[in-house]
């Protein structure tokens, strides 16, 4: 399992809402000396021809807004605490820039480019 920046990876941030139905933005940054959102990942683990619900939240009482492929690249960025959910960015399409590689501080919402979202975390790998 990943492990990200302090605060809200370790479930005290946004991420802890697990369970309430209020859409929730995903964090990104927090380290004034690193990456906006340092972790990577691929979707995985999907059986058949599976796809991977994004959702507005971390949980499946949240609205889906995307689905994605096995092998998706993801920045994992947040986490909601230990209800086993991540908040990703990913490109509308594969190679696009998402501004996570400078540093973004203090913690906010994710409001670039890309598309963000709410994944159960035992499908990135």
């Amino acid at each position: 399992e990943c492990k990200q920046r302090g605060g809200t990876w370790q479930g005290g941030g946004p991420g802890a809402q697990a369970g309430k139905v209020t859409p929730l933005a995903v964090t990104v940054g927090g380290d004034a000396g690193g990456h906006a959102c340092p972790l990577q990942a691929s979707v995985a683990g999907l059986s058949g021809g599976s796809t991977l619900s994004v959702r507005k939240g971390p949980g499946t009482s949240f609205e889906r807004v995307d689905r994605l492929r096995i092998g998706t690249r993801v920045f994992a960025c947040d986490r909601a605490g230990d209800a086993g959910w991540v908040g990703i960015v990913y490109p509308a399409s594969p190679g696009g820039d998402c501004g996570l590689s400078a540093p973004i501080s203090p913690p906010r919402a994710y409001a670039g480019a890309c598309r963000s979202g709410w994944v159960r975390a035992n499908y990135l790998r």
